[in-house]
């Protein structure tokens, strides 16, 4: 089992390939946040690079998570999104140890505190109804003034928390931390997004 807490990057066909062993051996990258796609099922909405970023973590033995970046407007809208992203991901099931994440930052989404924190609730219910572990992706200010957090937080829904400085301040509890955007990785160019966490879900 992994040591808490550990490194995790989160990447999408942005970010290009990634040499994962240099991650890992020369970053100390441990686990890696793979987006699948986005929106509700349109095959021009899968990330184009989801299968080689996932087959290249597998063969990398990193562990894998998952996250699907929103932009419904009501529930139904929502558990289609997750309907699609479990469409998307259900081939590599068995290598999806962290959680699979609802990625809540669109201006669309913003409908209303109550109402997207019972979107992300109806996400997570899908994902959870799948075998998977559900998580709610958010930065401080949509948790501060766009979503009604205690509908995540009395479902239990693991909360990934976006805030890029020296330590978070989110309130609730959460049990990863975004902390920057620019975390350096071997066999990459550029900085990624990178997060601490601190839950061994493995």
């Amino acid at each position: 089992m992994v040591a808490t807490p550990f490194k995790v990057i989160d990447i999408s066909v942005w970010q290009g390939d990634i040499d994962f062993n240099a991650a890992r051996d020369q970053s100390g990258i441990q686990g890696v946040m793979i987006r699948c796609g986005y929106g509700s099922a349109d095959p021009s909405q899968v990330d184009k690079q989801f299968v080689n970023h996932i087959r290249a973590a597998i063969a990398c033995n990193m562990l894998i998570g998952i996250y699907h970046y929103g932009y419904a407007e009501n529930v139904q809208e929502a558990e289609n999104e997750a309907d699609f992203a479990l469409s998307i991901i259900e081939p590599y099931k068995q290598y999806i140890t962290l959680p699979v994440a609802y990625d809540i930052e669109d201006p669309t989404m913003n409908v209303g505190r109550d109402l997207v924190g019972q979107m992300a609730v109806a996400f997570a219910n899908r994902i959870r109804a799948a075998g998977y572990r559900a998580m709610t992706y958010c930065n401080l200010n949509w948790a501060t003034n766009y979503i009604n957090m205690d509908w995540i937080n009395n479902a239990g829904i693991d909360v990934w928390m976006a805030q890029y400085n020296s330590q978070c301040t989110y309130w609730g509890p959460y049990t990863m931390w975004q902390f920057t955007d620019a975390q350096p990785i071997g066999g990459y160019y550029a900085g990624v997004d990178c997060s601490w966490c601190y839950v061994a879900y493995a």
